[in-house]
């Protein structure tokens, strides 16, 4: 058996988390993050609170009814929605093709989980 010697360009060193991006390609990451995840954490968020809210009887900060706490969530997909479209089209034009495909797959999460919560509040009413 022959012993393999690594020097110091044959082997990738860890990188230490960075706490600021370095590249315009990874601020775009950091910046585009919250709109991605905003998707499913709302959604979970909501069906939480759809449970210990029951009837729309309490009051959550300044959000005095369920209706008003749903419509919150509503207007965030939509704002998430055009945000993540107009994102990928700017990725489509600069030849992100991947990155552009995994933003307008969020948005149309969105529009599902945004049917969804509309659809399931109009079925039980």
């Amino acid at each position: 058996m022959t012993r393999q010697r690594f020097n110091k360009c044959d082997h990738a060193e860890p990188v230490m988390f960075q706490l600021f991006p370095k590249t315009r390609k990874e601020w775009l990451r950091a910046i585009i993050f919250p709109f991605q995840a905003y998707m499913p954490v709302a959604f979970i968020v909501w069906q939480i609170l759809e449970v210990i809210w029951p009837g729309g009887k309490y009051r959550f900060g300044e959000l005095s009814t369920y209706h008003d706490f749903k419509s919150a969530v509503l207007q965030g997909y939509a704002i998430c929605f055009w945000v993540l479209l107009i994102i990928a089209t700017f990725q489509l034009s600069a030849r992100q093709r991947t990155a552009a495909f995994l933003n307008v797959g969020w948005a149309l999460v969105g529009a599902l989980l945004g049917f969804f919560i509309l659809v399931r509040d109009a079925v039980s009413s």
